[in-house]
């Protein structure tokens, strides 16, 4: 694994006449699914653009050179966030063999649990827990990317509120963060062929106790 994301680095420039086969993409979803999370959370949604007119609207709400890059990819992934309730609580109990055998362990019935859940939620910040959740999930991408040799971009500079509307979003789900996915174009600057990775020394950013 070390050698892949030594490998990988981070997309600057797409080759917009390529696209990603449909295998590599649905696999990429699997890794998104199979993605941990705090408690089995799951509160997410991912959202796999392709379509070039969609693309081009999207551009618009990519900051600064971010637009381009967005037309230009072969697939945007948009990484959204759920807003937590009670009801999205249930669901994960329910399907979860996990907290299932713990509530009959300890004698739980299900609304303990969600109380449970719901003052967790509150502790942890309820907006921010569930944004931290995402970005396992983007973690778990990149490095599903740098196995699979595909060029990817997380992108932050995005308005969210605007590629929620493009996208038709309802009022429950958020974007936090988006991944353009493609071919680096042969002209790609960035590539890591032409500049060495560079990261701080182990002495620096490791401690080990």
């Amino acid at each position: 694994m070390k050698q892949y994301m030594t490998e990988r680095f981070s997309v600057k420039k797409f080759d917009s006449t390529r696209k990603l086969p449909e295998e590599q993409i649905s696999e990429l979803i699997e890794c998104f699914r199979l993605s941990p999370s705090s408690l089995n959370l799951q509160a997410w949604k991912l959202v796999v653009v392709s379509d070039e007119n969609m693309k081009n609207k999207l551009a618009d709400a990519g900051i600064g050179d971010n637009g381009p890059k967005i037309k230009d990819c072969s697939h945007l992934f948009v990484l959204v966030r759920k807003k937590l309730s009670l009801a999205h609580f249930q669901k994960v109990i329910e399907s979860t063999e996990m907290l299932q055998l713990k509530m009959k362990k300890q004698n739980m019935n299900i609304m303990k649990m969600k109380a449970f859940f719901f003052f967790y939620s509150l502790l942890m910040g309820q907006k921010n827990w569930a944004v931290r959740q995402v970005y396992l999930a983007l973690g778990v991408l990149l490095a599903s990317c740098a196995k699979m040799g595909i060029g990817s971009l997380p992108m932050e500079g995005i308005r969210c509120r605007k590629m929620d509307k493009i996208v038709g979003l309802s009022g429950e789900y958020r974007t936090v963060v988006a991944l353009a996915l493609g071919f680096p174009h042969e002209r790609e600057a960035t590539n890591p062929s032409r500049l060495k990775k560079s990261r701080f020394s182990r002495e620096e950013v490791i401690l080990i106790i």
